[in-house]
C-alpha cells in the first residue's frame, strides 16, 4: 500500500479577475513548488534537491545586498534542481510556471518576454553543460518528466 498524495496536488478553484488573468493572491507556482517539494520528501527521498527560492524572499537592504554579491550576475536560473546523474545528463533542473500559456503561443513557438528568453538563454547555457533543463506547469507534470528522466529517458 503505497502513501496518497492527492493531497499534495493542486486543487481548487484558482481565481482570475474579469481579464481572466492570475489574481496576485493566488501564487500558484508557489503552491506547485510547496506540492512538489513533498511528493520529492516522501516519494523520492533518496533524491537530493534544492529550490531556488532567493528572488522570492522579502530581505532587509543588507541581507539583499549580501544575497546580491552570493549570486551569478545572469538572470534566468531554473527554480528546482535534482541532483541525480544518469547515463545521459549531470543533473535535472526544472523551471516551473502557472501554466503552458505562460511559455507558448498557441502556434507553439516560444513567447516573447524579457523573462522567459532570459530563462531560455540560461536553460541553453546548463545543456551544454551536461544538464537536462525543462518547463514544468503541474504536479503531473512533474511526476512524469521525474520518473522518465530517472529511467535515463
Amino acid at each position: 500500500m503505497g502513501i496518497d498524495f492527492s493531497e499534495y496536488y493542486l486543487t481548487g478553484n484558482i481565481k482570475t479577475n474579469k481579464r481572466g488573468k492570475y489574481k496576485k493572491s493566488e501564487k500558484i507556482e508557489e503552491k506547485l513548488a510547496f506540492s512538489i517539494a513533498k511528493i520529492l520528501k516522501f516519494k523520492y527521498n533518496h533524491l537530493i534537491w534544492r529550490f531556488d527560492v532567493g528572488a522570492d524572499l522579502n530581505l532587509t537592504v543588507g541581507s539583499a545586498v549580501k544575497n546580491k554579491r552570493l549570486q551569478m550576475n545572469d538572470r534566468g536560473y531554473p527554480d528546482l534542481f535534482i541532483a541525480q546523474k544518469t547515463n545521459t545528463y549531470g543533473g535535472l533542473y526544472v523551471e516551473l510556471k502557472k501554466s503552458r500559456e505562460e511559455i507558448y503561443r498557441k502556434n507553439g513557438d516560444f513567447r516573447e518576454n524579457k523573462h522567459l528568453q532570459e530563462q531560455l538563454k540560461m536553460h541553453k547555457r546548463l545543456r551544454l553543460k551536461g544538464y537536462k533543463v525543462v518547463f514544468c506547469w503541474s504536479v503531473d507534470d512533474f511526476i512524469k518528466i521525474l520518473d522518465n528522466y530517472l529511467k535515463g529517458e
